[in-house]
This record gives structure tokens, sequence and C-alpha cells, in this order.
């Protein structure tokens, strides 16, 4: 038997408000903070920040959408365990984009 990692395909329950809390908080970030990564991926061409904190690995990327001006943005979390990786990945919804933009007055709108 070999020690190779597959991945195990979940569907996660949690919100996608829920799910950036818990990412969040394991990434030990205050609120202030994560609005200001979003807004940053927001604001970059073709962004992809990863983070590795124990057994998790979390991924955010950043795309514009097609005949948009509008981005992308996606925050996946894998859990490695013994012989399996457990990932979630969420979209961003534009209005949650949109929220974080108007709530932080220091960011020009476009």
């Amino acid at each position: 038997m070999s020690n190779k990692k597959f991945p195990l395909v979940t569907e996660s329950t949690k919100d996608t408000i829920t799910f950036l809390s818990d990412v969040r908080i394991a990434l030990a970030l205050s609120q202030q903070q994560m609005d200001t990564l979003i807004l940053l991926l927001a604001k970059a061409e073709g962004a992809n920040v990863h983070f590795h904190v124990g057994n998790m690995d979390i991924e955010f990327e950043s795309y514009n959408l097609e005949d948009s001006d509008d981005k992308q943005i996606t925050v996946a979390m894998g859990i490695s365990q013994k012989n399996y990786t457990n990932i979630i990945r969420y979209n961003i919804p534009q209005a949650y984009l949109h929220s974080v933009k108007k709530k932080n007055s220091f960011v020009k709108s476009t």
C-alpha cells in the first residue's frame, strides 16, 4: 500500500459567510485584515495567495470574469489527514465583494 494522498470530494453545508469566518479565524486575521486581503485580490490581475497552517492549506485566487469588470475570487481550504485531503472551495459572491468595498471607504470605486 502506498502513502499517496487522494482528494476526498465532499459538499459543504456551510454558507459562504460562515466559511469565510472559519478561514479568517484559522489564519488569525481580524475582520479588517480579511477585508483588506479580499480587496487586494479584487484589485489584482490574476492573483493567488496561499497559506499553510499545520495540516491546513488555504488558497485564495482572483481572476476576471468574462465580459465584465468584476472579479471572481475563490477560497479553498484543504485539510490533510493520514491518506486523504479534504478540500472545500467557495466562490465569493459579487454582493459580498461589493459590500466589503462599500464598507471600506478608503478604497476608490472604479
